[in-house]
């Protein structure tokens, strides 16, 4: 006779939490806006100077929304049943070193 006690779980394979892909897509977004004013600033002329450090200053105080996002989001995935939770722990990971760098520009500032 066969088994009967097959766990169905195991037969499904899990899909990726949405969540976390949200949190991880985020986490790549933070970083490329956070690199692409550091190549920038270098090769804008001195006088233009001020204008790119106002820019980066607006936009680390929009991106610290979309972190805490981010991290609301990373958090939901991994709450997830059922789910993988890949992408929810490296958006986590990403975007935690991120917040804790802003964290540190800001006591030092």
């Amino acid at each position: 006779m066969s088994e009967v006690g097959i766990n169905v779980q195991e037969s499904t394979k899990l899909k990726h939490s949405k969540l976390g892909l949200a949190s991880f897509i985020i986490s790549l977004m933070e970083w490329i806006l956070l690199i692409i004013p550091a190549i920038i600033y270098p090769i804008i002329s001195k006088s233009n100077r001020q204008m790119v450090i106002n820019i980066i200053t607006i936009t680390i105080f929009f991106n610290s929304f979309l972190i805490l996002a981010g991290i609301g989001l990373g958090i939901a995935g991994l709450c997830q049943k059922n789910r993988k939770k890949t992408f929810a722990i490296f958006g986590l990971i990403l975007l935690g070193i991120l917040f804790i760098l802003f964290i540190v520009n800001s006591m030092f500032n």
